[in-house]
């Protein structure tokens, strides 16, 4: 492998299928790129959400499904209010195929959606799905202030347990 593949990859394989199916269940995390119609087929992703407002890109297979946060990479931006319906779309495609969550640069935004979905899915505390997460895409850095929605999230499934 190339020493620097993983700051210029498209996208990433961060979770595989936990059953014997080969083809379904991968997650992956990219940038804008890896979002494109082109870049689906080839690791078979059925599923795309994007978590960037500057992103127009249009699906025009209907057997892609797309769900799109308007959001941006800013401290102030609330992401922790969308964790759910994101976790119920990553969830609801990963039995169908494979999905990709992006952003722009698949660093800060996506990365922390992915993260959350670590968290809750595999009961990871935060400082350890950031590190799993970072383990298999070394460029990923989540805004300060998402670092800081993802603790209080990291709290608030302390409390459900």
């Amino acid at each position: 492998m190339d020493i620097l593949e993983p700051f210029y990859k498209d996208s990433t394989k961060i979770l595989e299928p936990e059953n014997e199916d080969l083809h379904k269940g991968f997650l992956f995390l990219g940038n804008i790129k890896s979002a494109q119609p082109y870049n689906l087929s080839p690791k078979l992703i059925t599923a795309v959400l994007t978590v960037t407002k500057e992103s127009k890109v249009v699906y025009e297979n209907p057997n892609i499904k797309h769900f799109k946060l308007d959001v941006e990479d800013i401290e102030n931006q609330d992401l922790s209010q969308f964790f759910d319906k994101c976790f119920t779309f990553i969830d609801e495609n990963l039995q169908q195929g494979n999905v990709l969550v992006h952003c722009m640069a698949g660093v800060s935004r996506s990365a922390c959606i992915v993260i959350a979905y670590i968290m809750k899915t595999k009961k990871m505390s935060f400082r350890d799905a950031f590190q799993f997460v970072k383990s298999k895409r070394t460029i990923v850095w989540p805004n300060d202030g998402f670092v800081e929605q993802l603790k209080k999230f990291e709290i608030q499934l302390n409390q459900n347990k």
